[in-house]
């Protein structure tokens, strides 16, 4: 099987323009978007929540003060105005209700990607933030929110 891009002869004589028009059907994009989405959901360790809680970080003597978009046990997504590249290490301050400290973790960015400018948001990127080295207390905290939040949805 050979996938072209649309629109582009790739010099093979095979490649015609009804083979260009299937590639543009909305049950074809739909499929990629399947695709792209099973892969990027199998990659988690851990199921995450949809959450909007308050995370302070800094990395590299950048501070950061934004919200979370989702919460797992093992990391966040983070809609965030500050472009901070993948690979980079930040410390982290999440905010639990209930909890009267933050709590503090370390961090490596995964991911980062721009959000769908239709989104309603002063954040104009997101980012995935996998956790590194949390304590057994701060596991045990995350668990129960995320057990909480499962309940409640």
């Amino acid at each position: 099987m050979q996938i072209t891009t649309a629109g582009h002869d790739n010099g093979n004589e095979e490649s015609r323009p009804n083979d260009r028009r299937k590639s543009l059907q909305p049950g074809f994009i739909s499929c990629i978007r399947y695709i792209d989405m099973h892969t990027y959901t199998e990659s988690r360790k851990s199921k995450r929540v949809k959450a909007r809680l308050r995370v302070n970080g800094k990395s590299n003597g950048i501070f950061f003060s934004d919200f979370t978009r989702d919460v797992g046990l093992g990391g966040i997504g983070v809609e965030t105005p500050t472009i901070i590249e993948e690979g980079t290490k930040v410390e982290l301050f999440l905010h639990l209700p209930n909890e009267k400290e933050p709590l503090i973790m370390n961090g490596r960015v995964v991911w980062s990607k721009a959000k769908d400018i239709r989104e309603k948001s002063s954040s104009n990127v997101v980012i995935g933030i996998q956790f590194q080295d949390v304590s057994s207390e701060h596991q045990d905290k995350l668990h129960k929110y995320i057990k909480a939040q499962n309940i409640d949805s």
